[in-house]
């Protein structure tokens, strides 16, 4: 009954399913093909060297735009070529031969933690031949309410996240390498008793907001309509209002530190997150029986919430996580090449209100690059937080109020912090996921501002063009980069994706 046919006539979106499950192995040959193409072109290309040429001629910009198209080519070729290890899954994720089982995980971005949001509720679902059913959703808090074990919490949780004794299931993406957390979690998982599932499909609240964007407004049968269109009671999306308002009060929950038994809830406790599986399956079903003059948006829209990390995968079958990993799907951290730099910005809201649906910041690196190679940067991050504190839902919880943030920044292994400003408490250097990690702790009220700087010297020396790989957080927005070398602006991005620059200086 969710999946009827379209206005236009369009075929089911179950026929559609059943279609794609059916041709996927008609679409490999041809995209070897394109590949093949792309990987000469990118070989022959690939010999021309943008520092033979000069940086302009009759106020054009000629070294960068080469350097541009070079990069762009350099993403083309490995965009299609990583797509063919998924096709090649595709089967197994669809459950062609034999129904597969997958734990959904909601995690909610407006609560940031190192996966991309506080792990708010999950389900366990099942595809078969690309049909997919619900077997069961629930509260997070109730996952943990099985776990067995009581694990003492680890030092961030113990310093920045007051009142949690124990690591409790729902805290246990603490690493931004997906992979690295879900191995954590998935151990642990196993001991509720709960479902055995073939691997995990974490998905954002952010995910649902802009699907909803090209299908319109939905209805899910029980639980109201769902658009996103902006909401005036919040300054953010109808739809994500709307599930505040299903998820009700928030009031902690009370455990025994000895018996690990819950002594005090709230009314709605265990019921809160039981709509996020219906909802999301109303959603995706919508999707699949969109007219086909939709179907571009859709596939925009699909690509760039993966490059977003927006949705990210985790599979025991070692094939197919080496296939999710080779298409930047599993949100790990990466591996750069010699005298490359690298940078990562890592937040951990550790507040527990929904802050960052407001909160962003802009980063500013300035980097200093002596002439025998050696580099210094200093790195700036101005959080902002533009929204009134008296922002809650009719229930009377509040939405927005004090930031408490523990942030990391990943940088290449071996880098020397020289000076750090705007931290409050836990300023600290480490090494983490093969990266020397700069981390702190600070705090942001609503309306207000905070600026944190890294000065820090990278432990090789580097040449024109500086090659740099920003990986983006999970979950994390949009974030302005702006960048300057030896006090010249470089062209300013919007990390929405993991990015590769070669600055020509």
């Amino acid at each position: 009954k969710w999946l009827a046919t379209t206005g236009d006539g369009a075929k089911t979106a179950a026929d559609r399913i059943s279609f794609i499950v059916e041709t996927l192995d008609k679409l490999k040959p041809q995209l070897t093909q394109i590949g093949e193409k792309l990987a000469l072109a990118k070989s022959k290309i690939n010999t021309i060297d943008p520092t033979r040429y000069p940086l302009e001629y009759k106020g054009i910009l000629i070294r960068s735009q080469m350097t541009k198209g070079l990069n762009l080519l350099d993403q083309a070729s490995s965009l299609v070529n990583d797509a063919k290890p998924m096709l090649e899954a595709a089967p197994y994720l669809l459950g062609k031969d034999k129904p597969r089982k997958y734990l959904l995980l909601f995690q909610n971005e407006a609560e940031l933690r190192p996966t991309g949001g506080f792990l708010t509720g999950y389900a366990v679902i099942e595809v078969n031949k690309g049909k997919i059913s619900t077997l069961q959703s629930d509260d997070i808090y109730k996952l943990d309410e099985k776990f067995p074990k009581r694990i003492p919490a680890p030092d961030p949780i113990k310093k920045y996240h007051p009142n949690v004794p124990y690591w409790y299931l729902r805290d246990q993406n603490l690493s931004p390498d997906f992979r690295s957390s879900m191995d954590t979690f998935m151990k642990n998982y196993e001991l509720t008793g709960s479902p055995k599932v073939d691997g995990v499909i974490a998905v954002t609240t952010k995910v649902l907001v802009d699907l909803l964007k090209v299908t319109g407004r939905i209805g899910v049968p029980g639980f109201g309509n769902f658009s996103a269109e902006n909401d005036p009671r919040c300054n953010c999306p109808s739809a994500f209002y709307e599930l505040q308002l299903l998820a009700g009060s928030e009031e902690p929950v009370v455990w025994d530190s000895v018996s690990g038994k819950i002594v005090k809830a709230p009314a709605n406790y265990g019921n809160r997150k039981m709509f996020l599986g219906p909802v999301m399956y109303s959603v995706l079903a919508n999707v699949m029986a969109q007219p086909k003059a939709k179907f571009p948006e859709l596939f925009n829209t699909i690509l760039a919430v993966i490059a977003e990390k927006q949705v990210m995968m985790y599979f025991f079958d070692e094939k197919t996580q080496s296939a999710v990993e080779a298409f930047n799907m599993a949100g790990r951290v990466r591996e750069v090449p010699e005298n490359e730099d690298y940078l990562m910005v890592v937040d951990t809201n550790f507040s527990g209100g929904k802050t960052n649906i407001w909160v962003r910041y802009e980063a500013s690196q300035n980097i200093e690059i002596s002439s025998d190679g050696s580099v210094i940067k200093t790195l700036t991050l101005n959080y902002t937080n533009p929204q009134e504190g008296s922002v809650k839902i009719e229930s009377g919880r509040r939405l927005n109020g004090l930031f408490r943030d523990w942030l990391r920044v990943y940088v290449p292994i071996g880098s020397e912090l020289l000076e750090s400003k705007g931290f409050e408490m836990g300023e600290a250097k480490g090494e983490d996921l093969g990266k020397t990690v700069f981390e702190g702790f600070f705090t942001l009220a609503p309306l207000n501002v905070k600026s944190i700087t890294l000065k820090y010297k990278l432990p090789f020396k580097i040449n024109s063009p500086y090659k740099m790989l920003v990986q983006k957080q999970g979950g994390a927005k949009d974030f302005i980069y702006k960048t300057k070398i030896n006090g010249k602006n470089q062209p300013e991005f919007i990390l929405n994706a993991d990015t590769e620059h070669a600055f020509v200086y």
